[in-house]
């Protein structure tokens, strides 16, 4: 009997040291094997991620046209151009004849996820009206656009909202440990909202966004999300998409403690929390739909996938 007691005591002890705590959720990274190293560590490093976002994303739509005159440029899905004659500077000269002109307009909410541009502004939650970027390159070298000129693009939406300011790229996604991408509210940066869609007159080119701040007064809170040990910084993104708005939020990787986390998220929000994976050629999705709660923790298995069924699902988003 005594020896039936203490085999139960031994079992007991075993399962409640296998509980985790999600909060204080560390695994040990002693000799962990490459593919479980998150970047920042020892031998960790955003390969794997990088190539995945660049394994998404859309190639540009890109046309021509003469840098000494007034041009109007269109594209499909009633995307137009306006831009100035001479409009343009390369090394404080303006040059002359054909140059490029590349676009990239982000709408869905895939689309964010694809180019990591979420809708964050110093952490705190956007509403995107549509973001695009705009490079102009001649002979390979990209052009600066000249001071006092400005390109106005329009694009259609099927809910144009009056409330739309203009914000700038300030940062880029290189491959760390946080989301490091942010929007900046540019006053020199002017969206109209019209019956069909938006009006923006910018004086810049690169990455630009039509956004309002959408939660000022709301509650927020930190969110973390716990994936099993092969999901790294190296090789995994993981974001908050927002279901009923057009909002994306990136979360960021605390690689000391091997979690993902995101702070100032609004809660009573429902979302999907989504991680898209890369490790050596296969693809992996995760994603759990649900409602945000103060000191939530999400755990989430991830599931292999081809890359066409990850494309899928960022399309339907």
């Amino acid at each position: 009997m005594k020896r039936i007691s203490y085999f139960i005591l031994i079992i007991a002890a075993f399962i409640t040291g296998c509980e985790k705590s999600f909060e204080s959720f560390s695994p040990n990274q002693n000799n962990a094997p490459t593919d479980t190293l998150w970047a920042g560590s020892a031998g960790g490093n955003f390969t794997e991620v990088n190539t995945l976002h660049q394994n998404l994303v859309r190639p540009p739509l890109i046309d021509s046209f003469n840098l000494a005159a007034l041009n109007t440029i269109t594209f499909p899905d009633n995307i137009r151009i306006e831009i100035p004659a001479n409009a343009f500077t390369a090394n404080g000269a303006v040059p002359v004849g054909k140059a490029l002109i590349e676009m990239i307009l982000l709408k869905g909410k895939g689309d964010f996820i694809r180019f990591r541009k979420p809708t964050t502004s110093n952490g705190y939650l956007l509403e995107s009206g549509g973001s695009f970027n705009l490079q102009v390159i001649k002979n390979d070298q990209p052009l600066s656009l000249s001071p006092g000129k400005v390109i106005k693009v329009s694009y259609n939406d099927p809910l144009p909202n009056p409330l739309m300011s203009g914000f700038s790229a300030n940062g880029n996604i290189i491959g760390t440990g946080a989301s490091v991408f942010n929007w900046q509210r540019d006053t020199s940066i002017v969206v109209r909202a019209t019956q069909v869609g938006y009006e923006i007159y910018t004086n810049k080119l690169n990455w630009i966004n039509c956004d309002y701040f959408r939660d000022t007064a709301e509650l927020k809170t930190r969110i973390a999300l716990i994936l099993p040990n092969e999901f790294t910084n190296a090789n995994t993104s993981a974001f908050i998409v927002f279901k009923n708005i057009r909002a994306v939020m990136q979360m960021d990787a605390d690689a000391a403690n091997r979690i993902w986390r995101k702070d100032k998220v609004p809660v009573m929000r429902h979302v999907i929390y989504v991680t898209i994976t890369k490790r050596g050629d296969s693809y992996y999705l995760g994603t759990k739909e649900t409602t945000t709660a103060t000191n939530q923790n999400i755990e989430l298995r991830p599931e292999k996938k081809s890359l066409q069924e990850i494309k899928n699902f960022m399309d339907g988003l």
